[in-house]
């Protein structure tokens, strides 16, 4: 990926991402997938399991200096993520999507649950506010 500057093209920075619900089984997986790629960077892992553990250790025993934490709104708020990957339970992602949009957060949701009238919500949100989303 690179970003055209003055005639010349410069690497582009990696973007940032925080995983929610990130030591359950898909979040592993998408943590693991965040790790190996170049584009992307993981700076910070949110979940109601294994809170202060670093994620690395979570995943394989490798820390990689990313404390899992259960705050998601501190956790946006210290990291400050472009995206944020939900893979949490249909009884919390609503209002985790609300939270993303109102710290300015892209949310990219893997979640079920969702009725036409939550994606409709967050669709005028998250076009109000200019922010692209995810469900």
């Amino acid at each position: 990926m690179t970003r055209k500057g003055k005639g010349r093209g410069l690497p582009a920075p990696p973007i940032r991402v925080c995983v929610v619900g990130c030591c359950g089984r898909m979040g592993r997986e998408v943590v693991r997938g965040v790790l190996n790629r170049p584009n992307l960077q993981l700076v910070a892992g949110v979940d109601v399991q294994g809170v202060g553990q670093d994620l690395g250790e979570v995943l394989d025993g490798q820390p990689i200096g990313v404390a899992v934490c259960n705050d998601l709104e501190k956790a946006l708020k210290e990291s400050g993520p472009q995206v944020a990957v939900d893979f949490t339970h249909p009884s919390v992602v609503f209002d985790n999507v609300q939270t993303y949009l109102r710290c300015g957060v892209a949310p990219v949701v893997g979640t079920t649950g969702w009725t036409p009238d939550k994606v409709a919500a967050v669709d005028r949100v998250a076009k109000r506010k200019k922010i692209p989303a995810v469900i």
